[in-house]
């Protein structure tokens, strides 16, 4: 069978197959990506599969990505490929990368992103991110202070 969109739309009724469809013609997905209607579903299980993390950046660099707010499974999946990558994506948006923040495990990978992004966001803000991150973040204080170790006798 020939990749095209009127192939994959063919599959609709079957995810499972049509990810399948994409995977085994990635490349040829990727030059006709506009032209089929894909819901974020069938586009998040995509990201799932065996693609390559090249080709999952070049599927989220067209996705509207501001539906992460809501769906933690979804900013999780992106917050690993980009903690994998090293890469930054044009766009993500504050809210958006607030929620692949707080929705990613283990805090390695949140502190990673926070990293990598803290610059969408004043310090009130990433103050408010650190509180709703796991012990000890929220502890962490603007300023240059300095902890001093007692001496155990």
């Amino acid at each position: 069978m020939v990749f095209s969109a009127e192939n994959l739309s063919r599959l609709a009724d079957s995810p499972a197959l049509g990810v399948a469809f994409v995977k085994n013609n990635i490349d040829e997905f990727l030059e006709v990506q506009d032209e089929c209607d894909l819901d974020d579903d069938f586009m998040q299980k995509l990201l799932e599969a065996d693609i390559g993390d090249g080709n999952r950046l070049r599927i989220l660099a067209t996705m509207d990505l501001g539906i992460f707010t809501g769906l933690r499974a979804r900013a999780v999946l992106v917050g690993e490929i980009l903690v994998r990558t090293g890469t930054k994506i044009d766009n993500l948006d504050a809210d958006a990368v607030r929620a692949v923040i707080l929705g990613s495990r283990p805090a390695a990978t949140q502190i990673s992103l926070l990293n990598r992004f803290h610059m969408m966001f004043d310090v009130e803000q990433v103050q408010d991110i650190l509180q709703s991150m796991p012990s000890p973040l929220p502890e962490i204080k603007p300023g240059w202070g300095r902890r001093d170790l007692q001496t155990h006798r």
